[in-house]
């Protein structure tokens, strides 16, 4: 898997948790939202982290 695949599941998974925690007919609690939020969170640095190193590749081969 490269890491633009990756990052296109990470970007689908952090969308579908957004998506879950603006329903509410989840009838979701404040606990619940707030580890979907530090789930949506983590993938976020998870994407920045990836941005980074793909970038840095970038500039290695110039």
């Amino acid at each position: 898997m490269t890491a633009s695949e990756i990052l296109v599941g990470d970007i689908r998974q952090a969308r579908a948790t957004l998506v879950a925690l603006r329903d509410h007919s989840l009838g979701i609690g404040a606990m619940e939202s707030a580890v979907l939020l530090s789930h949506v969170i983590q993938l976020l640095y998870r994407l920045i982290e990836e941005s980074d190193r793909e970038f840095e590749k970038e500039m290695e081969g110039k």
